[in-house]
């Protein structure tokens, strides 16, 4: 006889559809907070990527204002060696 077996020889049927339900319970639960475990780290990859972009668009912004400002300077230039020319 099996450990079933033996369970269920002192449980009558409502007792193991007690049992059952509760263990559906539980395995409903853990399937819930699997579920909201991989939203979660879903969204947290993604916020990880934005702040990336964050960064590199901060980067690039700096990058085009030195370039602008390198252009300025360089009309400048440009501009008085005409007029001397």
């Amino acid at each position: 006889m099996n450990d079933r077996q033996a369970y269920a020889r002192y449980m009558s049927s409502d007792d193991v559809q007690l049992v059952l339900e509760h263990f559906d319970n539980k395995f409903d639960s853990l399937a819930e907070a699997l579920q909201v475990m991989g939203y979660t780290m879903q969204t947290l990859a993604k916020d990880s990527d934005l702040q990336e972009v964050k960064l590199d668009v901060e980067v690039i912004k700096l990058a085009v204002t030195d370039t602008n400002k390198d252009l300025r300077k360089l009309e400048r230039r440009v501009t008085k060696l005409e007029a001397v020319a």
